[in-house]
């Protein structure tokens, strides 16, 4: 039975809707990590998660937030203790380009890794206009893997990225930007994911939010791009999906949970 992965969604954000997004996640059997940019969308990301086991929520404290995070970071540390895995974390330097807020998102994310290392703990990465800095960070530790959400830097940093146990989600942008369907054929097979980056992603290019049934158009791109089926594209990014969490067993237990209620 065919199952699909959002590696990267933000189902706390779909208020909207949020029983359309049940029905799609049920009807199309998608299983997603649900990240989160602040404690208040974790926390809400923890409540939706307890009855519906299609979603892992993660802690992250997104770059956009940093400036309202206090200085002192030990407040999220119980967050990142209990967290399968850290996300939605990184650096953006297209939106803030101010010194100060660079220099805040540094300092923070700088403080996740760290914990990301201290703990063996898989990040789920923001890297817009940072992906050099991102990848430097990355290099510095010692992490059991990464995802790299809607990589659109150089393809040049590719293989730096993958030496360090990067996997790339690619996402609703492969539908419209060439430059993504450039980095779905120049990462490798078994370093492939698909994520929506619901609801707002969409809504750079259509001007309306994503929902998850999404998933199945970016699924079926990946798959037009690489010249695979349906069925062998599904199965290799499960297959890339499982393998990368063995090192977060928390959510490695309800993926193949998912799995198998959905093949009863």
């Amino acid at each position: 039975m065919t199952v699909y992965i959002d590696a990267h969604t933000h189902l706390d954000m779909m208020v909207g809707d949020w029983e359309t997004a049940v029905s799609q996640h049920t009807t199309h059997r998608i299983f997603a990590l649900s990240v989160s940019i602040d404690v208040a969308g974790y926390e809400h990301a923890q409540q939706l998660a307890a009855d519906h086991p299609f979603m892992v929520p993660l802690f992250g404290i997104h770059p956009w937030e940093a400036e309202k995070i206090s200085a002192d970071f030990s407040q999220l540390d119980p967050f990142i203790a209990e967290t399968p895995i850290l996300g939605e974390i990184g650096l953006d330097f297209h939106f803030f380009k101010e010194k100060q807020a660079q220099e805040r998102q540094r300092q923070l994310f700088s403080y996740f890794l760290d914990a990301a290392e201290r703990q063996q703990k898989l990040v789920n990465l923001h890297t817009l206009a940072a992906e050099k800095e991102v990848l430097r960070g990355l290099e510095a530790r010692d992490l059991p893997g990464a995802i790299v959400h809607w990589y659109a830097g150089p393809t040049a940093l590719i293989e730096r990225y993958l030496a360090a146990g990067a996997y790339f989600s690619i996402g609703v942008g492969v539908l419209f930007d060439r430059h993504i369907a450039d980095i779905v054929t120049a990462v490798p097979a078994d370093r492939l994911l698909s994520e929506t980056d619901n609801p707002d992603a969409y809504n750079l290019f259509r001007k309306k939010p994503g929902y998850p049934a999404l998933l199945l158009d970016v699924v079926s791109r990946i798959g037009e791009l690489r010249g695979w089926s349906e069925a062998e594209t599904t199965s290799r990014i499960a297959a890339n999906f499982t393998r990368l969490l063995a090192a977060a067993p928390e959510a490695l237990s309800r993926w193949q949970g998912f799995q198998l209620n959905r093949a009863a």
